[in-house]
């Protein structure tokens, strides 16, 4: 994701740590009503689990294994998070910019964890600091009834975008329910008109039910 406080155009990147997560958070709850629309991206350590075969030969349930088997092991590292309207209009907070938010995690330790190193390398380039992330970064246990709270405020309640699909509600539906949970070992798929439904497939990993699959 984009470096610290980072301008693209009339964009600006808002990072959000340990030490203001609070603040951020009531002002994203503050925009729900008008920006009923979300989109997300997760970044994490690659995958470390690889298919021998290309991707495109792989069944369902053999992909879903992969991305089980890489979820239940890594650790989430940044998300970001854009709200707009139906107009395509992201919150100006009254200034002349637009804002995006970008969240930054602790749980990853470059030298303790496992990850692929040609993600590790595009992310130190784009400006990830992972000394920081490890020192300043939000606890995912602490984040996650956040997370569950805005989503019950309305959080992407007209629909959600995901850049990495199946990867960024897995992670997403991981860190709402504890760094200790484990994807179900069958995955079904399920989808909406409008788009993904994050807090449902919470609810729905509560009662063990499967995942729905990303677009």
């Amino acid at each position: 994701m984009s470096k610290s406080t980072a301008r693209a155009g009339n964009v600006v990147v808002r990072p959000v740590w340990a030490h203001n997560l609070r603040e951020e958070v009531e002002l994203i709850e503050s925009l729900l009503r008008r920006y009923r629309y979300a989109a997300v991206d997760t970044e994490f350590p690659g995958t470390v689990y690889r298919p021998k075969v290309p991707t495109y030969a792989l069944t369902a349930e053999k992909k879903y294994a992969l991305l089980k088997a890489n979820v239940d092991e890594l650790h989430l590292i940044q998300l970001g998070l854009t709200l707009f309207d139906a107009a395509g209009r992201l919150p100006d907070l009254g200034t002349g910019v637009q804002y995006v938010w970008e969240f930054n995690f602790r749980e990853f330790d470059v030298r303790r964890h496992r990850h692929a190193q040609e993600s590790i390398a595009l992310l130190r380039s784009k400006g990830v600091d992972f000394d920081r992330t490890r020192r300043d970064g939000i606890d995912s246990a602490a984040f996650g009834p956040r997370l569950r709270k805005l989503l019950r405020g309305g959080l992407g309640d007209a629909g959600v975008i995901t850049f990495s699909g199946a990867y960024d509600l897995a992670y997403l539906v991981k860190m709402m329910l504890g760094s200790g949970y484990k994807l179900p070992a069958r995955n079904g798929v399920r989808e909406r008109r409008q788009g993904h439904d994050p807090e449902e497939a919470v609810r729905r990993q509560g009662d063990g039910a499967p995942l729905p699959k990303g677009r």
